[in-house]
């Protein structure tokens, strides 16, 4: 794990574990949120972070683009 800060809007994490070539370095906490999300990646990394979202889990597709 690197500082290296996340890309989502509002978030000011700066030791995140995944990146993507395309969308670049994203926080744990904010991975797994996207998990539960039913947004594009382009659509969450534009929304402020929440605490809890009771949506579907998409661990699958996300750890396809995102890599440690």
């Amino acid at each position: 794990m690197g500082v290296m800060p996340c890309r989502r809007f509002n978030c000011d994490s700066v030791m995140c574990s995944k990146y993507s070539n395309k969308y670049g370095y994203i926080c744990d906490s904010c991975f797994a949120e996207l998990s539960r999300s039913n947004l594009s990646i382009e659509q969450f990394l534009i929304t402020e972070r929440q605490d809890d979202l009771s949506i579907g889990n998409r661990l699958d597709e996300l750890n396809k683009e995102y890599s440690r």
